[in-house]
């Protein structure tokens, strides 16, 4: 990796995704990843962000020279909605130049020209043509249901959720949201979607996500002496 401010391996668990290590980016700077033999249309980028302020922003592009600034192209810019760490993909079937050099570019702090970028388990691999469902998330949960949504490309998807990964129900949609039905009040239920491309192609499944659904009403008389917590 090559930057015009060196980035840091880090220690410590707090700032690491897994493991005791992760790479941080502090200066205004880019960072470059070694050169791939495989073109980089066609390749994608998988890794854990966890950025210390909300304002930081991190943007991933290509470069064609990792020591000229002035070639990077940027692809995706991304700032994470938590200081914890997030999971990003990023694609880069869209890039039209001839650069070899997958790059991060670390935007810092205008008053302090610094920012906190860390990134963890990274992984470059080909785009596969079933690509897995992104940003899956609950909403409208209720006592017996919830609607989930989530983005994606594939014509239909499976939807798998349940109390425990020994109790699965799955469902099929050809849309980006479901309704789950017939839950249990007051539980919590893990949810994961997969893309479904053909009779033989699917996706891996995307990160799961985990909710609770709301309590039954309480009957009355309602009573309380505060004298158990």
């Amino acid at each position: 990796m090559t930057a015009d401010q060196s980035p840091q391996i880090y220690y410590g668990s707090s700032y690491s995704h897994s493991g005791n290590y992760s790479m941080r980016l502090y200066y205004r700077g880019y960072t470059a990843l070694p050169i791939f033999q495989t073109p980089v249309d066609s390749l994608m980028l998988k890794f854990w962000l966890k950025q210390t302020s909300s304002s930081y922003q991190l943007v991933v592009g290509v470069m064609t020279n990792p020591n000229d600034p002035s070639t990077f192209v940027p692809v995706d810019t991304i700032r994470n909605s938590t200081t914890d760490y997030e999971y990003i993909e990023v694609y880069f079937d869209n890039y039209e130049g001839n650069g070899q050099f997958i790059a991060f570019h670390n935007i810092t702090n205008t008053t302090y020209n610094y920012s906190y970028n860390y990134i963890d388990d990274l992984q470059v691999s080909l785009i596969p043509s079933c690509r897995t469902p992104q940003h899956l998330e609950a909403n409208n949960i209720y006592t017996s249901s919830a609607v989930v949504s989530w983005t994606g490309t594939s014509p239909s998807y499976t939807v798998t959720y349940g109390p425990d990964t020994n109790n699965l129900t799955f469902i099929s949609t050809n849309t980006v949201f479901a309704t789950l039905t017939g839950l249990t009040p007051n539980t919590d239920y893990i949810v994961m979607v997969k893309g479904v491309c053909s009779a033989t192609e699917e996706s891996e499944y995307g990160l799961p996500i985990t909710f609770r659904t709301a309590c039954l009403p309480i009957s009355l008389p309602y009573i309380d002496n505060f004298d158990e917590i």
